[in-house]
């Protein structure tokens, strides 16, 4: 257990170990798991959406310095910054430029 008492959440499923969830939802045909799927994919456009909005934030990071929204956007930020699917955007998008 983590010092706070809580268990450690287990790492975030990076696309290629949902991509191989996708193809055995598909052999087993479960609906639960197909939900699941859809879930895990409306979160991933809440968070892409949340990613850019802490770029574009932290862009202008010096006008938030002393604004206790800084506090939250700093968290968010961390929160991000955990999660493989956007590390594998930012590296597509690097590809891109």
């Amino acid at each position: 257990m983590a010092e706070n008492g809580k268990r450690p959440l287990p790492p975030s499923l990076t696309s290629e170990e949902l991509r191989e969830i996708q193809k055995a939802e598909r052999k087993q045909r479960s609906s639960t798991i197909r939900r699941l799927l859809w879930e895990v994919f409306r979160l991933r456009v809440v968070a892409r959406r949340a990613d850019q909005l802490m770029r574009s934030l932290t862009a202008n990071q010096a006008s938030l310095e002393f604004n206790s929204q800084y506090i939250v956007v700093d968290c968010l930020r961390e929160e991000l910054e955990e999660l493989p699917f956007l590390k594998e955007d930012e590296a597509r998008r690097d590809r891109l430029v």
